[in-house]
């Protein structure tokens, strides 16, 4: 994450990392994430496709305020999971 922030900060985005956010048959999931990549596309111009929004996913299953990633790992696997 710290490298990625890195090239944001430069404006380098490695063609390889812009292949694979605009890539729609690699599934990229997070809570909320279609607002990080709006935030790309604005910033950088890339266009990030292949999108699950666990946020509505965990709004449909009873969640209530959509939790975060963190929140999510712990109801499933009992503790901090390595992702």
């Amino acid at each position: 994450i710290q490298l990625f922030q890195m090239w944001l900060q430069y404006n380098l985005i490695p063609e390889r990392l812009s292949a694979l956010l605009s890539d729609a048959t690699i599934v990229k999931c997070g809570v909320a994430i279609s607002g990080d990549a709006e935030r790309l596309s604005l910033l950088y111009g890339l266009r990030v496709r292949g999108l699950v929004d666990l946020e509505s996913i965990a709004t449909a299953r009873g969640f209530g305020i959509a939790p975060s990633l963190s929140e999510l790992t712990k109801h499933f696997y009992g503790s901090d999971h390595p992702i």
